[in-house]
């Protein structure tokens, strides 16, 4: 283990001890369910399920729409040690940690810059949305953490027929379906697209060739497999339902765009810029309203000034790095471009944007990094420290030096 990943499993281990401490402070001294209604939902189902396994009621629990699969892991734990919601908290306070760990190595391959990798992963150990939506009991920080590995999968293939890998991939992208069944689209078509992009030098080529496979196994796939319905067969009018109800001030008082119409193509890509302005801006400093918008503000100002470093890494990705990062980028965008056009609740929006922010802190991190590097290159007689992409060769660790990128 280098210098760096020693560093990076310390912040883990750090980000568990914040997120647990979080946990266990929410759970004690706040509201339950204020900032995440659904608690109920998951604590009640579990609790269900947990009696059917021990023989307390002679019927099991059904659960209708997302995320099945978090309320098994809930019940596995109230299973053997009762109806403890600590319990699952801290579970998810582990796996948020996991998630730091993972975009630490994502950011390296993608990047080449163990300094943006660190960077990366520390805003996503002390951003104050990444660790409460992993003291919760709700499971969009597993969602996180599997998006993340997954994108790691596909940077570390690049079109190698590895059947180990592609077995993972296999298995992470049916678990994301146990959290939430639409993300299969965004997780398949990406995946197939940088595999075959990999295959060879033709670029161009591939990325037609893979364009069109990838979009025929995700229909297909979302026919045969019966997973999600119609949201998952791009029926633009089931997403323009879904939007409705969420924009609905009935449902919630931060509700946007309800006259939108996205059940069209025309209408999504007409409203796609604005869904985006909300993804990506809200909430705005304005909105001062309840509580919760009102602690996502600080925030969401911090994170208006990494908008130059996450375009400028996006770019450097896109020009020098495309084949190692197409699957994050692609995986990004199209989870990114579905929320900003189906959510129209800037609450939830908002706790949805986290599954992908790790994302836009690794894209940050490179770009930061990379106007560094273009600063030291101007100005050579500055003390700029460098950055140590690579470890150090023998000589130069027995010489007491660093390896330039």
């Amino acid at each position: 283990m280098n210098v760096s990943e020693a560093a990076a499993t310390t912040l883990a281990r750090k980000a568990f001890l914040v997120r647990a401490l979080v946990a266990i402070v929410v759970h004690n001294f706040v509201t339950p369910g204020l900032f995440a209604p659904d608690e109920f939902t998951y604590d009640t189902g579990a609790r269900h399920l947990a009696q059917f396994w021990r023989g307390e009621s002679p019927v099991a629990p059904i659960f209708r729409g997302e995320g099945g699969g978090f309320y098994y892991i809930v019940a596995a734990l109230y299973f053997p040690f009762g109806p403890i919601p600590l319990l699952p908290k801290l579970l998810n306070a582990w796996i948020g940690s996991l998630a730091v760990l993972e975009l630490f190595r994502l950011t390296r391959l993608i990047g080449g810059s163990d300094t943006a990798a660190l960077r990366a992963a520390k805003f996503m150990a002390y951003f104050p949305s990444m660790i409460l939506w992993s003291s919760l009991l709700i499971r969009d920080v597993w969602v996180q953490w599997l998006l993340v590995r997954l994108a790691r999968e596909m940077a570390e293939l690049k079109g190698r027929m590895i059947p180990s890998r592609m077995l993972s991939a296999g298995l992470l992208i049916w678990a994301l379906t146990q959290f939430r069944s639409y993300l299969l689209y965004a997780a398949v078509g990406p995946f197939v697209l940088s595999f075959v992009v990999g295959r060879s030098k033709d670029i161009v080529r591939n990325l037609v060739l893979g364009s069109f496979l990838a979009l025929g196994l995700t229909y297909f796939g979302t026919q045969s497999a019966g997973v999600g319905g119609k949201i998952q067969n791009f029926d633009l009018v089931e997403v323009q339902r879904l939007r409705a109800w969420s924009s609905s001030t009935a449902v919630a008082d931060s509700a946007f765009g309800s006259e939108a119409d996205v059940s069209t193509v025309e209408g999504a890509l007409s409203f796609l810029p604005i869904g985006l302005a909300y993804f990506f801006l809200a909430p705005f400093p304005w909105q001062i309203g309840s509580i919760r918008q009102s602690l996502a503000i600080p925030e969401t100002l911090f994170f208006y000034t990494l908008v130059p470093g996450i375009v400028a890494g996006i770019l450097f990705l896109f020009r020098k790095r495309l084949v190692d990062s197409l699957g994050v980028l692609l995986v990004t965008m199209t989870v990114t471009f579905g929320y900003a056009i189906g959510q129209g609740n800037v609450g939830t929006l908002y706790r949805h944007k986290a599954q992908v922010t790790g994302f836009y802190y690794a894209f940050a991190a490179i770009g930061m990094e990379q106007r560094r590097r273009r600063t030291a290159a101007q100005y050579p007689g500055h003390m700029i420290p460098p950055s140590r992409s690579l470890p150090p060769t023998p000589v130069e660790a027995r010489a007491g030096r660093s390896a330039l990128p």
